[in-house]
């Protein structure tokens, strides 16, 4: 589940962008031209799978990390709950990372593929 976390977030930004972009340079954008959009379908699939990720992060088996990591952290815990965020953030990263380099590696034939 935290393999999917990174492109989770980048799609939510990304499909996030033209709406911030919208909303500040034209006074005359709505909800009802938005919703015309590819981007709004995209956008609001990508927040679904978040909210769903978020759910199973904190009742699955990644949950008891998380419960111990804001009860033994001396700060508030927002700044607790951001931490663990960027630290399942940084696993996402880093798992796509060494799949795109195994995938490389196969098809150079290299470190013993």
């Amino acid at each position: 589940m935290v393999l999917a976390i990174a492109p989770l977030w980048i799609a939510a930004i990304v499909s996030g962008l033209p709406f911030i972009y919208n909303f500040y340079l034209n006074p005359e954008y709505s909800w009802q031209v938005a919703q015309h959009w590819w981007q709004t379908r995209f956008l609001l699939i990508s927040l679904a799978l978040l909210l769903v990720h978020e759910l199973v992060l904190w009742r699955g088996p990644l949950g008891v990390v998380n419960r111990g990591a804001i009860r033994s952290s001396p700060r508030r815990i927002p700044i607790a709950i951001f931490k663990v965020r960027r630290l399942t953030f940084s696993w996402s990263i880093a798992l796509w990372q060494g799949i795109l380099l195994g995938i490389s590696d196969a098809i150079r034939g290299k470190n013993g593929h």
